[in-house]
């Protein structure tokens, strides 16, 4: 879900598992800094009691304290891990530096009550709109305080952003081979460095291409897989999928059409705002759920991601296209208006049940 002054993630996927059929996780947001992304909001400690603080910290270290559900109607924000527990002022009255905390949801509805705007990414209070939700410091050390402060005073420090991801598994009974041995693999940016178009219906400058690759063929380096090539035809189907501006994926029947006799994979990435870098941000995310895969066992952590990261890096996988909507409101609702659509297609696909990625 850049990847997500708060940036909300959201992350809908399919871990890699034998099924006929995918079916979307809850909805959850990991809320990043806008003027640093790399910093989320996180509950502070590992336990749900009341009281819990919540402070910013690195992202992806601890997903059950980073993940969040929003509700624009009640406008409540719970733990995705603990959706019992909201995200509370802790005082009753407006004053600045009021801290936010952990508590049980529907005891106090204004204490309790956010709206989150995508253009600004403020995260107002909704019982008292002047005040938003802040870092408290100005620097960027993990533990930093969150806070309520007045709107508008600084935007570093009170705006918000969200990714959104979704990833697509195609399963088939196939044996488990042991993926051939080959030389180290240097990274490439992208076809030989050459400018890329496709065509003109496709939204992706050259430049982003060229990022979208770098960050694909970076994280196959990692595992020693070949670099990917960009495809015009995946990239074309790509950008006609995210035309049509519906979150979710798109059929496979339809993707096996693309390259006559082949399955094609897809990824899938939204943000908002829409000035988001989602070139880097929506691999970047896709790649950051490494931390949850086991290749031992060929099998992701319980309760977390993984099916982003093994079709980005699926040996087997050769060429990726993508196409972006650059004004999507595909995930309706307060968070996700004026937003940015990513759809990665990869041919072959991958996340094959009973096959190793890598």
């Amino acid at each position: 879900m850049k990847r997500l002054a708060l940036p909300l993630s959201i992350l809908f996927g399919f871990p890699l598992v034998v099924t006929t059929q995918s079916t979307a996780q809850s909805p959850n947001y990991t809320l990043q800094l806008k003027a640093n992304s790399d910093k989320c909001l996180q509950k502070k400690n590992p336990d749900w009691e009341n009281g819990n603080p919540i402070h910013l910290w690195d992202c992806g270290v601890d997903k059950d304290n980073e993940s969040w559900i929003y509700n624009a109607q009640t406008g409540q924000i719970r733990a995705k891990a603990n959706p019992s527990k909201c995200l509370h002022k802790k005082n009753p009255d407006w004053e600045n530096g009021n801290p936010i905390h952990l508590w049980d949801c529907d005891v106090d509805k204004d204490n309790e009550s956010w709206i989150y705007n995508a253009q600004t990414g403020q995260i107002r209070a909704k019982a008292n709109p002047d005040k938003c939700i802040q870092k408290k410091n100005p620097d960027w050390e993990n533990g930093n305080p969150i806070h309520l402060w007045d709107c508008g005073v600084d935007k570093n420090n009170e705006s918000w952003e969200k990714t959104i991801f979704a990833v697509n598994s195609h399963t088939t009974n196939t044996n488990n081979p042991k993926p051939a041995q080959t030389a180290p693999v240097k990274p490439v940016a992208a076809n030989d460095d050459a400018e890329i178009t496709c065509s003109g219906s496709n939204q992706l400058t050259s430049a982003e291409i060229q990022e979208i690759l770098r960050v694909h063929n970076a994280a196959r380096a990692e595992v020693n897989v070949p670099p990917l090539k960009w495809n015009c035809k995946l990239a074309d189907f790509a950008q006609d999928w995210v035309n049509k501006d519906v979150w979710g994926h798109s059929s496979s029947e339809d993707r096996q059409k693309i390259i006559l006799g082949s399955y094609s994979g897809e990824n899938l990435a939204a943000a908002a705002p829409s000035s988001q870098n989602i070139a880097t941000n929506g691999p970047t995310g896709w790649w950051q759920e490494k931390a949850f895969w086991n290749s031992e066992s060929v099998s992701c952590q319980s309760g977390k991601v993984c099916g982003h990261y093994t079709q980005m890096v699926w040996r087997d996988t050769a060429e990726v296209g993508c196409g972006l909507n650059r004004k999507s409101s595909a995930m309706g609702g307060e968070w996700t208006q004026n937003s940015v659509y990513l759809s990665c297609v990869y041919n072959p696909g991958g996340n094959i049940g009973g096959r190793k990625p890598f």
